[in-house]
């Protein structure tokens, strides 16, 4: 049972990130937008859709692995230092100082209409 503990002290700590979120700033060299939508599913896949001419386009996905405190995008090798307080989600880029808010849009995964 030792182990038992640990595995759902992680899991509720990285469920926090899963559903939909909306950017509201940035600070750093980065390419996502201000309202650009990002998701995180249970099942490890990261997914990030902007508004392109009236039509929702998926410009990004890929896996991801989290713990309690980081994000890892498999594909794109980065890493951001994360934390959640009522209900905006900041990720930092501590080497490159990039910084995204995020506010939680829904705790469902978003898909385009």
């Amino acid at each position: 049972m030792a182990g038992h503990e640990s595995e759902l002290k992680q899991k509720s700590n990285t469920a926090q990130l899963w559903g939909t979120w909306k950017i509201i700033s940035t600070r750093g060299n980065v390419t996502l937008k201000r309202n650009d939508i990002l998701t995180f599913s249970p099942s490890s896949d990261f997914a990030t859709f902007r508004t392109v001419g009236g039509v929702e386009e998926r410009i990004e996905s890929e896996e991801y692995q989290a713990n309690d405190q980081q994000i890892y995008l498999t594909d794109s090798e980065l890493t951001f230092d994360y934390k959640y307080v009522k209900g905006v989600l900041v990720l930092k880029h501590v080497r490159s100082g990039v910084m995204v808010r995020l506010a939680r849009v829904s705790d469902e995964v978003y898909e385009p209409q």
